[in-house]
């Protein structure tokens, strides 16, 4: 079946009247769009007038004003802290040579002193620049040792510099250590197969490494004091320091000491130094 019906007349001419229209309707229609754009962006404009006008938004913006974000003020509360340092003190050796050493602590808990150089400063000469580091809330000394004067060591200064500061991350290596019996024993004579000989004074304590890291070395600092007086400091080095392995240790001096009220033993590692961490069967 053919189901073809041609077009009506006015079929044809509503075709050739839209046809020969068609750019007409198309200006229009642009014209129509561009209108309906303008009262839009009116509307806007007059909304957002009337709202900045308004007491409401007035009120709102002086109290943002007055509870904006100090800045300044919270950048300067998350920087670390600087490294509290002791006023120097010099232990004599005897022969005008001394030992000269200061109490550092690094008063932060989140932040890392991978690397900062000290000098000391003695009768306004000052002495070959040193390095050391500070673990994150961690107490130790910086030495330096059998310093000879040309003259009386009278005054006595410690100069730090290059401070570098690192955050510790939750990614950084936990290394702590459990120290225990940390005693001094003074100067003693025994008496052997009826001969008699002086025993040094010394300073003994028991050491665990209770962390998860096995180390190539750890260095240790002993401080010896009677009162606030530091009379004596040395420095211990310990090869092979396993994860939960536990250690004696003893350092000894030679000759007599002062009074000695209390002694201290720090541990000196770096938690930063990738180079001491031993891995996988070392």
């Amino acid at each position: 079946m053919n189901d073809y019906q041609p077009l009506t007349p006015k079929e044809l001419e509503r075709g050739y009247f839209f046809l020969s229209h068609k750019e007409t309707f198309r200006r229009a229609g642009l014209v129509l769009f561009a209108v309906v754009i303008v009262v839009i962006y009116g509307l806007v404009v007059f909304n957002l007038i009337k709202l900045l006008q308004s007491p409401g938004f007035n009120q709102l913006a002086r109290s943002l004003n007055q509870s904006s974000f100090d800045w300044s003020a919270y950048h300067k509360k998350m920087a670390p802290q600087e490294i509290v340092l002791s006023a120097p003190q010099f232990v004599s050796l005897g022969n005008r040579r001394y030992d000269l050493v200061a109490f550092v602590n690094n008063p932060n808990p989140d932040w890392a002193v991978p690397e900062f150089s000290y000098k000391f400063v003695a009768n306004g000469q000052e002495l070959p620049e040193e390095k050391s580091f500070l673990n994150p809330g961690e107490d130790r000394v910086v030495i330096h040792t059998a310093y000879s004067p040309s003259e009386t060591l009278g005054d006595l200064k410690v100069v730090l510099g290059d401070v570098r500061w690192r955050h510790y991350d939750n990614d950084a290596p936990v290394i702590d250590w459990e120290l225990n019996n940390i005693i001094y024993v003074p100067v003693t004579r025994e008496t052997v197969d009826k001969k008699s000989f002086v025993v040094s004074p010394r300073v003994s304590w028991e050491a665990k490494n209770i962390s998860l890291y096995d180390f190539w070395n750890v260095s240790w600092q002993v401080v010896i004091l009677s009162g606030d007086k530091v009379v004596g400091v040395k420095e211990y080095q310990t090869p092979n320091f396993n994860s939960l392995q536990s250690r004696s240790m003893e350092v000894v001096w030679l000759g007599d000491l002062p009074r000695v009220s209390k002694a201290l033993v720090y541990p000196a590692l770096n938690c930063l130094d990738k180079s001491n961490f031993k891995t996988a069967g070392q």
